[in-house]
């Protein structure tokens, strides 16, 4: 098998040790020659269940992993999920071209080097990452299915995470899934129940298997969640919001647990803060996205940022002088995903804050901003832009 790699990817890649090793496929550690970049060369035997489908802009069948990653990475970067850089498609296998952050591992030998569990801080972070990865991969059409803890990578020294290994998933639709090919923890309760389930609450059920884990170093037993859903789980140290959030991801009914879209606007993300250098990675990638064809999401997107920094208050006082600008209206508005073909609609429209007209100008920085001027600089620009966005509205 790795002769046949290397034959068929040798001119460009460099093959070093096995990383890992899955039940069709194995993962190599590997070299771009044109400039030393490490990667990771997976490479995976087809079989009779492998299926093929179609995607936009490419007029041959992909295998559906290859696809799932094309599609989840299309458009603006998000460095939550990770990048495929290259791919190569053969009639027995196929060669995926990953990046390979380092130093990461993913979140079981996270957890174990940090005795066994996380505090609540260090969940918080890593729960804001891997559930914008999970929404932006539903924005996006693709439907994960395998969001668990050996499918998120985290980096040692700055928690950054990466959502990997797309091979279990499938396109996002409207209408119910009759099987499931994740991994059984994970499975929501309804397709026990039912033997049917949507893609949007079963993510969502399967962050709180993930939160669950993080938070108590093992996954939740029956009881835990009876007590869950009698409202009567709690752990010593852990905060009412992070209690609240979790029954809320793993609610029995699908129907009565937040939405996947929702999640970043819990209570739990407003707080505490994330570390700034954290926060102002989340500023630049909503400020990255600011020609999203849609207005709403662009508008969206700024508000969780703002919100889960704890600022949004705060940068709308500071930031707009009462003697010369209007304090913001608040009103709500659902968003509109309509000028979205092909990704699914949120279960429940987001009825969030918007923000009128403003005028921004460089010296209106705020003086708390000055601790950190790369986040002032990028606080102000995404205030501009989500001026821009709402003008730009129909009224």
């Amino acid at each position: 098998m790795l002769l046949l790699l290397i034959d068929y990817i040798f001119s460009r890649y460099t093959v070093g040790d096995q990383l890992g090793k899955g039940g069709c496929g194995v993962v190599y550690e590997g070299t771009r020659l044109e400039d030393n970049l490490k990667v990771a060369l997976k490479y995976v035997t087809k079989t009779q269940h492998t299926k093929c489908i179609f995607i936009p802009d490419h007029p041959n069948p992909l295998p559906k992993e290859i696809a799932l990653t094309i599609l989840a990475n299309k458009g603006p970067s998000v460095p939550e999920i990770i990048r495929l850089l290259d791919w190569t498609d053969h009639p027995d296998h196929f060669v995926m071209v990953l990046e390979c952050p380092s130093p990461c591992e993913n979140l079981v030998e996270f957890i174990r080097r940090h005795g066994g569990s996380l505090d609540e801080e260090k969940t918080r972070q890593i729960m804001w990452q891997a559930a914008h990865a999970a929404n932006m991969c539903h924005l996006r059409g693709v439907f994960h299915r395998d969001v668990k803890l050996e499918n998120i990578l985290v980096n040692r020294e700055t928690s950054e995470v990466r959502l990997i290994d797309f091979g279990c998933g499938d396109i996002l639709r409207r209408t119910p899934y009759r099987s499931y090919s994740g991994t059984a923890v994970y499975s929501p309760p309804e397709y026990h129940s039912r033997g049917k389930y949507y893609g949007g609450p079963a993510t969502v059920w399967s962050l709180g298997i993930v939160m669950f884990a993080l938070l108590c170093g093992h996954f939740p037993s029956d009881y835990d969640l009876f007590l869950l859903q009698c409202k009567r789980w709690s752990k010593p140290g852990l905060s009412k919001e992070c209690c609240d959030l979790l029954r809320a991801l793993l609610h029995e009914k699908p129907s009565r647990r937040l939405g996947l879209g929702q999640i970043l606007s819990h209570n739990w993300f407003k707080t505490t803060p994330v570390g700034v250098s954290h926060a102002a990675l989340r500023l630049a990638g909503c400020i990255r996205r600011r020609f999203h064809p849609s207005a709403h999401l662009c508008i969206l997107r700024g508000e969780q940022a703002l919100c889960s920094l704890g600022l949004r208050e705060q940068y709308l006082r500071l930031a707009l002088p009462a003697s010369t600008v209007q304090m913001p209206k608040i009103a709500q508005k659902a968003v509109s995903f309509h000028s979205h073909p092909g990704l699914q609609s949120p279960s429940h429209p987001y009825t969030g804050p918007e923000v009128s007209a403003m005028a921004i100008t460089s010296s209106e920085v705020p003086d708390s901003a000055k601790d950190c001027p790369v986040l002032g600089a990028m606080v102000s620009k995404l205030l501009a832009m989500l001026a821009r966005c709402q003008s730009s509205l129909p009224q």
